[in-house]
């Protein structure tokens, strides 16, 4: 046992002393101190990035969250229609009033536009009306920030509850745009009774939507 304890010693110390074996055992270690170093910076870059991601989605859904508290419009769209629905139930732009009491039901709703009148029996007239004059607005509520972090594939790098509560938050955030839009439409044909009942969804999404953005960037600042 003794015997090959020391020849095991000689051949260490052969080894040592040959240039070759210390040239490639100094290669080797270089070799793997540079992928080391290599994976290191990749993931302080990759760290980064990730950072970066979630400061600017924050910005945004901050910004998005201010621009739908200053919008205001369209709760008071809804008030005015449901005035005008106790002279136009169905809102189908047709009113039966004596010509005194349209004068002031118009100066009371102050949206009513007449298109054409048709006398009726007792001193009524239909007035076949539009309401034009309907104040209202749409949001635009950016996803830059977003897009951009799966266009350059951030988003796999993301913690999942992270990613979940950032997906949420724009699917519904994209969900209260697309019922706005609509409002649009249903005015433009003058489809009333569709652009009330659309403005009525639009503000339960935004009261919803409101209340996920705080959760969300409460989230998301923990993620950074």
């Amino acid at each position: 046992m003794k015997k090959k304890l020391n020849h095991l010693r000689e051949l260490s110390l052969r080894l040592i002393k040959n240039s070759t074996f210390i040239n490639l055992f100094a290669t080797t270690l270089g070799v793997l101190l540079a992928f080391y170093l290599d994976g290191l910076y990749e993931s302080n870059v990759i760290k980064t990035k990730v950072d970066v991601a979630y400061s600017n989605i924050i910005t945004e859904l901050e910004r998005n969250k201010q621009s739908v508290l200053e919008d205001q419009k369209n709760d008071t769209v809804i008030f005015v229609i449901d005035q005008i629905r106790k002279y136009d139930k169905f809102l189908k732009g047709e009113i039966i009033a004596t010509p005194n009491t349209f004068g002031s039901i118009r100066d009371e709703i102050n949206a009513i536009e007449v298109v054409d009148s048709l006398n009726l029996e007792e001193q009524t007239v239909k007035y076949f009306v539009n309401y034009s004059n309907l104040q209202f607005s749409i949001s635009t509520l950016p996803n830059v920030a977003w897009e951009a972090a799966k266009t350059a594939e951030i988003a796999n790098y993301l913690e999942y509850e992270c990613l979940s509560a950032i997906i949420k938050i724009y699917e519904l955030q994209d969900l209260f745009e697309a019922e706005e839009y609509k409002l649009l439409e249903y005015y433009s044909d003058e489809k009333y009774i569709q652009f009330y009942n659309t403005a009525s969804i639009s503000r339960g999404l935004r009261n919803q939507l409101l209340e996920r953005y705080d959760e969300a960037i409460v989230k998301l600042k923990n993620c950074n």
